[in-house]
């Protein structure tokens, strides 16, 4: 049997609204939906954090394609 725990969160109005918001962009079912979502995706970036490894993206600059790396300044990570 899978064992579920709840887990409750406090944001603002600002955040709340981002929420919602990825909610409809994403088509999640609940906000929890994009919580775990979120949660899925900070595991795998840091994972590759971890390795050493950058995570980068192409993105549409005057016509062509640029590549920049994607920084996490907020992340402290202990890589020992």
């Amino acid at each position: 049997m899978l064992h579920k725990f709840r887990v409750q969160f406090d944001f603002s109005k600002e955040t709340l609204g981002s929420l919602d918001k990825l909610q409809m962009q994403t088509g999640a079912s609940s906000r929890a939906e994009v919580v775990r979502n979120a949660l899925g995706i900070m595991v795998w970036v840091v994972g590759h954090l971890l390795k050493g490894n950058e995570i980068k993206v192409h993105r549409k600059k005057d016509g062509g394609i640029e590549e920049c790396a994607f920084e996490f300044p907020f992340l402290l990570i202990n890589k020992s």
